[in-house]
Formats: structure tokens, C-alpha cells, sequence
């Protein structure tokens, strides 16, 4: 029992993606591609993250990622980098366990996808 919201528009801020479950878990993304972080964002971000743990009735701690393409440290130290690379490493083994061919090949792609759009357009920046 867990609802994925997009855009959630909080009391200080707009949070990309969350994914919660009353009273067990929130877990709070901020995805930048083509953007930099705004000001202060990712700390007002965390401090609506820590307003809807309360009013979820959360015990454990929030996990927060900023999400780039490289794996940039966003401005609040409690969200952790996290780069889009390894989010096709991630879709890449699940589609090598994936029991579906119709999964299995989406997956596949998706992967694909992310590191030709993505991932390789920022380290051909880089040089």
C-alpha cells in the first residue's frame, strides 16, 4: 500500500516525485537534468518532506536523492547524489531477471535510452 505522486506541491516547495506509504515510509527525488538546483531548494524540499513524515505518522527517517546525470551534490545535506547512470544499471539487471519478454525488452530499452540521452551527453560535455 504505497501511492507514487509527481510534482507534489508542498507548503515551501514542488518535490519531483515522491513515494510514501502512511506510517512506514516517504522518500523524496528531486530530478535535475537540464537545470540547476533553485535557490534553497532541496532544504525546503526537505523541510516539507519532514512536515509530511509528521502528519503521515512516519518513525523511520526520510530518504531523500537529487538525482542528476552525473551524480551532482545538491545544496542540502540530506539529500543524497544519486546519477542516472545508475539508474540504468538498475533497469539493466532487472531486465536480465525480468520473467516477461515484454518487460524484459522495455527495460532493456529504457536503459538504453537513458545512457545514449542522458548519461552519455554529460561525460561529451565533460571533455
Amino acid at each position: 500500500n504505497y501511492h507514487v505522486l509527481r510534482e507534489l506541491s508542498c507548503d515551501e516547495s514542488q518535490i519531483d516525485i515522491v513515494i510514501e506509504a502512511e506510517g512506514e515510509f516517504i522518500i523524496g527525488i528531486e530530478n535535475k537534468i537540464d537545470a540547476e538546483e533553485g535557490d534553497m531548494q532541496t532544504e525546503r524540499e526537505w523541510r516539507d518532506l519532514q512536515r509530511r513524515k509528521k502528519s503521515m505518522s512516519i518513525q523511520r527517517e526520510v530518504t531523500a536523492l537529487f538525482l542528476t546525470p552525473g551524480g551532482t551534490s545538491p545544496l542540502s545535506k540530506f539529500f543524497k547524489p544519486i546519477s542516472w547512470h545508475i539508474i540504468a544499471n538498475v533497469f539493466e539487471a532487472f531486465a536480465d531477471e525480468a520473467k516477461s519478454g515484454m518487460v524484459k525488452m522495455f527495460t532493456k530499452h529504457y536503459a538504453e535510452t537513458i545512457k545514449h540521452e542522458i548519461v552519455v551527453e554529460i561525460e561529451e560535455d565533460k571533455t
